[in-house]
């Protein structure tokens, strides 16, 4: 019954997991986003959720193979969930895209800093097979209730802020999907990062 009991748990936790990484899946931060609107529903919380994109992760893959591309993977995953709180969600949605989920943010200039601070570890050289690989992400940002207040809304307004973000080229700043403030639009957050956010607090 124990063991019947402890595998039940262990399909659980793979049934929520990337097994790349261990981080998160697709479902498990679904939940966490749905409960993080229902918080902030009842207690006018504010989140940030923030989509991650490897720049030139293709490249990599493809000239040094897979195997080096899934250990790149698991140290992006290692270093996003060392310099986030633990309240934070770190979650992989598949291939090189990541998703950070920050709980109780202050406002846009909090979530930039966050994101800054992300940009900044990861950009330090990751050691992969005694070969320093560098690393760059696109980010993009959206804030509830600013830029949604659904699932729906906020996840496709951060993935189009990241696409805006990628369009401007690696190790720039994060953008923000200002959401009513400007048409849907999403604005580059270089130095306006703050400047916008302190617009929305």
């Amino acid at each position: 019954m124990h063991s019947l009991s402890h595998a039940n748990r262990q399909l659980h936790h793979l049934a929520l997991h990337d097994a790349l990484t261990r981080l998160p899946n697709r479902t498990l931060l679904e939940d966490r986003i749905e409960h993080a609107i229902a918080a902030g529903g009842r207690g006018g919380k504010r989140f940030a959720l923030m989509f991650l994109d490897l720049d030139r992760f293709k490249t990599i893959n493809d000239s040094l193979g897979h195997h080096y591309g899934d250990k790149l993977l698991q140290g992006v995953a290692a270093r996003l969930t060392g310099c986030l709180r633990v309240e934070d969600i770190v979650a992989r949605l598949g291939g090189d895209e990541f998703v950070v989920l920050l709980d109780e943010v202050s406002g846009p200039t909090a979530a930039a800093n966050i994101a800054q601070k992300l940009l900044d570890t990861l950009a330090l050289p990751i050691v992969i097979e005694e070969q320093q690989q560098s690393v760059s992400v696109s980010i993009g940002i959206s804030m509830f209730p600013a830029d949604g207040t659904t699932l729906r809304e906020l996840m496709s307004n951060a993935d189009s802020a990241m696409y805006h973000a990628k369009k401007n080229g690696p190790r720039q700043p994060p953008v923000f999907c200002a959401g009513d403030e400007c048409g849907g639009r999403c604005p580059p957050a270089a130095g306006a990062a703050t400047a916008a956010g302190a617009g929305q607090q």
